[in-house]
């Protein structure tokens, strides 16, 4: 293997952000029509199971119920979601909520099958995950870069609260990363969509990370709850830009993420005091 793919910028951040760029825009550009557009989301997805695996090592299958999970529920995700927005349109007119319900039940699986139990902090997650996921759904109906930003500034959360806590954070950098690729190319074209690939693999590696850090410990769950306020970080600057609709479609995603500043830095300390917290 070539030295500079052992550089952690290069291994965290360049790869996951260069081929999750470059394979949406292939996906964009060899669609057909409204189909590259609705399913160029794979393109995150294929690029995380692909890192988790690197990082995590072998696939055992069946799922032995440890890390390897996560593969299976990316691979799941994308089995699932590029089927639905293939026929997007023809679900939206007969059953408008159908996607919604999935990602939501799609959550509960991811959960269960990483934590094997049903506790009170299994709720927790569950209830995070459903106000994520309803939130996503709506915002990326008005605009999908402003959903792509969230995600990605998310997943940067996460790593930042896993560094704080002293955790593990090659996984959430990395998704951070290749998320920040799908925005970019989002940005730049904002008729691709935030579709049901996208909230499988995407907002669904976030929930699988997410969940394998609160099993490190539960000081991290707190931090979870905090980074969910970045998903209502557009309100403010909605109303901020209320009267400058020309520019709204390229200041939102970027207001947006300075916006998410506050909460980002609020969980880091938030997992640092509560690891601290339960050592002593």
């Amino acid at each position: 293997m070539p030295a500079v793919l052992n550089d952690p910028i290069v291994r965290y951040f360049a790869i996951p952000f260069v081929a999750t760029l470059i394979l949406a825009g292939l996906i964009r550009w060899v669609g057909a029509g409204n189909r590259g557009e609705q399913t160029t989301g794979a393109a995150l997805g294929i690029v995380f199971a692909w890192t988790s695996a690197y990082e995590l090592g072998a696939i055992l299958f069946p799922p032995s119920g440890d890390d390897n999970n996560m593969f299976y529920m990316i691979a799941a995700g994308l089995l699932i979601g590029v089927p639905i927005d293939f026929l997007r349109t023809k679900i939206e007119r007969t059953m408008p909520r159908l996607d919604l319900g999935i990602a939501i039940f799609f959550g509960l699986g991811a959960v269960y099958s990483l934590r094997i139990a049903f506790d009170i902090w299994t709720l927790v997650l569950l209830g995070a995950w459903v106000t994520v996921v309803a939130r996503l759904y709506v915002v990326a109906k008005d605009a999908s870069p402003v959903a792509s930003a969230m995600l990605a500034l998310a997943a940067a959360g996460l790593g930042a609260a896993a560094w704080a806590a002293g955790l593990e954070t090659t996984l959430a950098f990395q998704l951070a990363a290749a998320a920040a690729g799908y925005f970019v190319l989002n940005w730049i074209n904002p008729t691709m969509r935030f579709g049901m690939t996208l909230m499988l693999t995407g907002a669904g590696a976030l929930l699988v990370t997410g969940v394998r850090l609160a099993m490190s410990t539960h000081a991290m769950v707190p931090a979870l709850l905090i980074l969910g306020f970045i998903f209502f970080s557009d309100a403010p600057v909605r109303k901020l830009l209320a009267d400058r609709k020309g520019r709204r479609r390229w200041l939102i995603p970027v207001l947006a993420a300075v916006a998410s500043l506050l909460p980002i830095v609020l969980a880091a300390l938030a997992a640092h005091v509560g690891v601290n917290f339960e050592a002593s």
